[in-house]
């Protein structure tokens, strides 16, 4: 029985990288799970262009993670994926090579990140207030906008970031364009 991978990315240093670690365990004559691993490789370069690139992929298949742990943020729990495992990139070289030798052999690797299946859920009112912050529009021109106090707005971008579990507007903008908000 063998594995095989594939690697969906956009940072080619990282690709080469990963493939000779898993290469070279794969040459060591060990018997893996006969399974093809999706392997999704996201850095810190790729952040900026991650919704655009997540909704390109097959979101029928299921992906293991390799990457930042906020790349991790950005895309666990958006629910257009489905996500098996996760890598931190920031670990050793030995580390990784080890959790990538487990995630071969069939098993989760070992991550401070629980996996996330179900879909986040903004209320209307989060959403309304969404579509504005979107468009550039600050706090207090969408309060004026809606007959809302600045301090109500300001609580709707609180509530939803804390969902989102992302702490910068940009963070916030990126992660409900993938979650389709």
């Amino acid at each position: 029985m063998t594995a095989s991978y594939r690697i969906y990315s956009q940072d080619a240093f990282l690709t080469v990288g990963i493939s000779s670690l898993l290469d070279s365990i794969l040459s060591m004559n060990i018997s893996f799970k006969d399974k093809k691993l999706n392997i999704l490789l996201i850095s810190n370069i790729s952040l900026l262009n991650i919704a655009q690139f997540c909704h390109s992929l097959d979101h029928k298949k299921t992906y293991f993670v390799i990457g930042t742990a906020a790349a991790w943020d950005m895309i666990n729990g958006t629910g257009i994926m489905k996500l098996e495992g996760f890598i931190d990139i920031s670990k050793s070289l030995n580390e990784l090579k080890y959790e990538l030798y487990f995630m071969l052999k069939g098993g989760r690797a070992i991550n401070t990140h629980p996996i996330q299946t179900e879909k986040i859920i903004l209320s209307p009112c989060e959403r309304f207030v969404l579509r504005y912050i979107s468009s550039g529009m600050p706090a207090a021109s969408i309060a004026k906008r809606l007959g809302l106090s600045v301090k109500t707005i300001s609580s709707q971008k609180r509530s939803m970031m804390k969902k989102l579990n992302v702490s910068s507007n940009q963070q916030l903008l990126i992660k409900a364009r993938m979650a389709n908000y």
